[in-house]
């Protein structure tokens, strides 16, 4: 059981450390579900939307559900996800972002990097 906590754990800091490096906002959660800040109701819904015809399943939460300006959309990270899987999530954010523009954190998309295992 050590090896599954420490393949989550991996994944874990393995996501999180491109989608930082690619300007994504994730706020500080220090759990294997975390938020993908988008911070504009609409927009989650298209975000969830365009991931889901990508084959990739999230959950958009917007007002009431949280405060106005705090939308997003939460991943949950397995230890049976592959790194591929992973960087599969990370580009599909940096396509649709190029479109739809919503990362939050004033980092420009020019920035960006494909993430690759």
């Amino acid at each position: 059981m050590p090896e599954i906590r420490h393949k989550l754990w991996d994944n874990v800091n393995y996501l999180r450390k491109n989608l930082t490096l690619n300007g994504f906002d994730i706020g500080k959660s220090l759990s294997p579900i975390f938020p993908i800040m988008i911070r504009d109701n609409n927009k989650v819904y298209e975000v969830a939307n365009l991931l889901q015809k990508s084959g990739i399943f999230t959950v958009g939460i917007v007002y009431p559900a949280v405060r106005i300006k705090e939308a997003r959309i939460r991943v949950s990270i397995l230890a049976t996800h592959e790194k591929q899987h992973l960087d599969q999530l990370v580009n599909a954010l940096i396509e649709i972002n190029k479109n739809i523009n919503f990362i939050s954190n004033g980092e420009s998309i020019k920035n960006t990097q494909k993430a690759t295992y």
